[in-house]
């Protein structure tokens, strides 16, 4: 595979970049202090080198919201909402224009320096470089009443009336409006400030009007609040993302694979993504419109276009960061900065004690260098002079000597610019390193100068560095995806770290020491969850030991699988097997399931209500005669005429012990048959039509001559009254043997 090649795919991976923008906060998929220190990194307060830029702003104008401010120079982050918008100059500073009818334009004198910075409608949220948050302006729904006990946060967002952040251990928090649940639904309060329970740790968080979104930890999409269009419906086939954004009444989501989906209310065509659209690296979206900003740099936008919002400048170029307003937007230019290298004090000089001063850490360069030289001193003539050589070579001489306007002592200090041609600059450079010596003539010193100075300063710009080949400089690659492509602040791309060997040994695209390693075993999370190597039952995307070992899950058996992967069927928050261990619940049938969850599943198990399963029932209560696996006592509750003699076990038990009697082979009892109204003359619980047909003719008990003599009283007769005892319908020789086989008495 070709280097090219090689990288473009390493490039696919990539993730979205942690740029915080009006409804649109990414956080990096890491751990959580790695977050906040990559945070910081890409906010500028890191000595790595940045591509801060320009902010430019199109779209409604009203209240000068897209009126940048002359002085604003280079920012590395911006925000937007609906009549105002904000950016975080080089340093951290918070700067907002816009209206400020509610304060939200004063920035706080103590806020310090910023890492990131949001827009709700009339309030303004700051993430601080110390991870604190910061929020004033329009505060009827108290959006800007920053929890107390919020801690240090990585992430925030800011919605029409309410705020949003995430803190480091990934948990999100709101406030504001839709935080009260009594009011739900009663405009502006639709529980978009009340997390889910089972949400989960994040990694970005959006606010729109009324609803929110987040990003779980495994890329999961989430939103709750408002859902009358429908801006909370996730779709069931969004891939997993790295960055969420959410406008007025719709959403929009950035797939880790770079692609955009978006969802909700879609009148202005704010949903439709243009199919032409390619991967791209952040979102954002307004009140109606909605702004990518794709992997070349290039930023497109769709949807309602009434105040030419969406109609992107053409001379905009390569930018790093994009934001949403209400009907404006804005964009960060990707802009590669001069760099400088001054010296500190370097008087006092003379002839005998010349000066020099070494660059270090010079980049390979194309352009032409300048130095500016700055003394005061006995200088202004012939014999007073300063001579500048770089590298051991003469740049100029005769400086601030006879006609430079020099003088000695003067009032102010004099200054010259000599120019490095860039073919020399690049040649001398090449160590990362110049050298710049100044030598006095011989009369030029700083004696007697009570305000003497010299002082030297290189100021260059660097050549393209483009080490991923993708055309576009490293510089402007990393402030696009500064948690991402360069998650450990070195200012190299990560993917040409990978290509140069650094390890990457789950082929995402990121460098294994940037990613979550819970157990500190040298292996990203990730890459052993996938590879089974750990367990994740949860899939949270964190090992399940870790989770133990945080706290973040129970696991009261020690099995070292968290309590909310184990069979709990009560749903009491503990495992069945350990409450069963326990003692804590019977387990009769020692399925490993609770008895009640049995009987829950299927209430048949208990016929008779007593919370016993009815096979693990015992004595007198627990009989079940005809093993059908339901107790005896049940079915006669369900039919009665199972029992009919009433003696609390089922007739066909009786029968078939013998204890009862069933002469006639109609499988009830003969007792039940008398009951019925079944002759027993004789009144021995015996039928009648049994005994007579046994050989006791007279119905006395016995079988004995008084039988015999009726039976031959009958001799011959067809169809005798009784003494048929075969069944031939006539008395003769059979019958006689019969009755004399039963002499006796009747059984």
């Amino acid at each position: 595979m070709s280097q090219r090649c090689y990288l473009a795919s390493i490039m696919n991976n990539l993730r979205t970049p942690g740029a915080v923008a009006i409804n649109m906060c990414v956080a990096p998929r890491i751990s959580a202090l790695t977050a906040l220190l990559a945070a910081a990194a890409a906010m500028g307060w890191s000595n790595a080198a940045r591509a801060d830029g320009f902010v430019k702003a199109w779209g409604n104008s009203a209240d000068h919201r897209t009126d940048t401010p002359s002085n604003l120079g280079l920012c590395s982050a911006i925000a937007a909402n609906d009549q105002h918008t904000a950016a975080i100059r080089q340093g951290g500073t918070v700067v907002v224009w816009g209206s400020g009818s509610y304060n939200q334009l004063p920035v706080p004198p103590d806020l310090g320096p910023c890492a990131a910075v949001a827009a709700g409608r009339r309030h303004i949220v700051a993430l601080r470089q110390d991870g604190g948050i910061r929020a004033w302006g329009y505060n009827d729904y108290g959006q800007c009443n920053v929890p107390a006990d919020l801690g240090t946060c990585t992430a925030i967002a800011a919605g029409k009336y309410h705020t949003a952040a995430i803190g480091l251990d990934g948990i999100v928090t709101c406030w504001g409006a839709g935080s009260d649940p009594t009011k739900n639904g009663t405009n502006p309060h639709y529980n978009q400030s009340i997390v889910p329970e089972n949400l989960g740790p994040c990694t970005a968080i959006a606010a729109g009007w009324f609803h929110t979104v987040a990003v779980r930890r495994d890329g999961r999409v989430r939103a709750w609040g408002y859902n009358e269009s429908g801006q909370c419906n996730v779709p069931t086939e969004l891939q997993p993302c790295d960055a969420v954004a959410a406008g007025g009444l719709h959403t929009v989501a950035l797939q880790q694979n770079g692609l955009v989906r978006a969802w909700g209310y879609n009148y202005y065509g704010q949903c439709n993504v243009p199919s032409t659209l390619g991967p791209c690296t952040a979102i954002a979206a307004g009140d109606r419109h909605t702004i990518a900003l794709r992997r070349d740099g290039i930023v497109r936008a769709w949807g309602d276009n009434t105040y030419r919002q969406v109609d992107v400048p053409s001379n905009l170029g390569t930018c790093s960061a994009i934001a949403a307003g209400y009907l404006h937007s804005v964009a960060l230019t990707c802009t590669i900065t001069a760099s400088a290298a001054a010296s500190p004090e370097l008087a006092p000089y003379s002839f005998d004690n010349p000066r020099t001063f070494t660059a270090t850490g010079i980049p390979a360069t194309s352009s032409a260098a300048t130095l500016t030289i700055s003394a005061r001193g006995n200088l202004g003539t012939s014999t007073k002079f300063l001579t500048v050589k770089i590298d051991g070579v003469t740049l100029a001489t005769n400086i601030f000597g006879s006609g430079s306007g020099a003088s000695n002592c003067a009032a102010a200090a004099s200054t010259a610019t000599l120019t490095i041609p860039a073919a020399q600059f690049s040649q001398l450079t090449t160590d990362g390193e110049l050298e710049i010596r100044v030598e006095p003539s011989t009369n030029a010193s700083s004696n007697g100068c009570a305000d003497a100075t010299l002082t030297v300063k290189l100021d260059y710009t660097r050549s393209v560095i483009d080490c991923d080949l993708n055309g576009l400089d490293d510089e402007c690659d990393i402030a696009m995806q500064p948690t991402i492509r360069d998650c450990n602040r070195n200012a190299t791309l990560d993917a040409c770290e990978i290509l140069a060997g650094a390890p990457d040994i789950n082929q995402n695209g990121r460098l294994d020491a940037c990613e979550a390693d819970c157990n500190q075993n040298g292996l990203p999370d990730t890459y052993e969850i996938t590879a089974n190597l750990v367990p994740d039952c949860n899939s949270n995307g964190i090992p399940d030991s870790c989770d133990i070992a945080a706290g973040t899950s129970n696991d009261v058996d020690h099995n070292g699988i968290p309590d909310e992967c184990k069979a709990d069927c009560n749903g009491n928050h503990l495992p069945d097997a350990w409450e069963i261990a326990q003692g804590m619940v019977p387990d009769c049938n020692h399925n490993g399931i609770p008895d009640g969850c049995d009987i829950a599943s299927n209430p048949a198990l208990d016929c008779n209500h007593n919370g016993i399963l009815d096979t693990c029932e015992g004595g007198s209560t627990g009989i079940d005669c005809n093993q059908n696996g339901v107790l005896d006592s049940c079915e006669i509750a369900a039919n009665p005429a199972l029992d009919c003699d009433g003696s609390g076990t089922l007739d066909a038990c009786d029968l078939a012990s013998g204890a009862a009697a069933d002469c006639n082979s109609n499988g009830q009892p003969d007792s039940c048959d008398i009951t019925s109204g079944a002759e027993d003359d004789n009144q021995n619980g015996k039928l009648d039509i049994c005994e007579l047909a046994y050989g006791d003719l007279n119905l006395d008990g016995y079988v004995n001559g008084a039988d015999l003599g009726g039976l031959l009283s009958l001799w011959g007769i067809q169809d005798p009254p009784y003494g048929d005892l075969d069944g031939n319908r006539q008395i003769n020789g059979a019958d006689l043997g019969l009755l004399l086989s039963h002499w006796g008495p009747v059984p």
